[in-house]
């Protein structure tokens, strides 16, 4: 499981809720990576019968391009939980590189039209295919300025992923106009 590390931050147990609103299970999360540079945080849960894992662009996604943000918001409010995971659709403003949070070193940034909020923190970003192309981790509200939803770069999340000894199932090609998303019945709140 990947999410940010300001998420995981100050925790002492890490639990994981599986399910819906009608079935939940928690389940203990174990750190296997993270880093405050990228804020990054690569979890560990042992669990029989989990959904495919989501695959991951590893090819930029362009300006202009069509994509989809899930997360909870509001359950990151203490004793509020929703179980049921939002989906919020925008478009690329930008891919550049800048330094991030804390990084030394500049990484490819992920700038955002899709409305993200507290609770979509270490979300994915996905494109039209339901590929990972970044992990949102926040909006940049600043007097004067609408709101700038930020994600990291899939290419940013492959490198921190092979540095352990995880295998991921990488997308090596761009997604065609006719992807996952563009008819609303292939959705599925369990995916996300």
């Amino acid at each position: 499981i990947i999410t940010n590390e300001h998420v995981i931050d100050k925790s002492y147990g890490l639990e994981v809720y599986l399910g819906d609103s009608n079935n939940t299970e928690k389940v203990e999360a174990k750190i296997i990576k993270k880093s405050k540079d990228l804020d990054l945080a690569l979890l560990k849960i042992e669990y029989k019968g989990l959904p495919p894992a989501l695959k991951i662009r590893a090819t930029s996604i362009k300006k202009g391009k069509s994509i989809y943000s899930s997360g909870f918001p509001g359950a990151s409010e203490v004793g509020k939980f929703n179980f049921s995971s939002t989906l919020t659709n925008g478009m690329v403003s930008i891919v550049h590189n800048e330094r991030w949070v804390s990084s030394p070193i500049e990484r490819e940034i992920i700038q955002h039209t899709s409305p993200i909020n507290r609770g979509n923190s270490g979300g994915p970003l996905l494109d039209e295919c339901g590929n990972v192309v970044g992990v949102n981790t926040f909006k940049n509200i600043e007097e004067g300025v609408d709101g700038v939803s930020l994600a990291l770069s899939s290419l940013e999340l492959i490198k921190f992923i092979e540095q352990t000894n995880i295998s991921i199932n990488k997308v090596l090609s761009e997604c065609s106009d006719s992807g996952v998303f563009s008819n609303n019945s292939n959705i599925s709140n369990s995916s996300f």
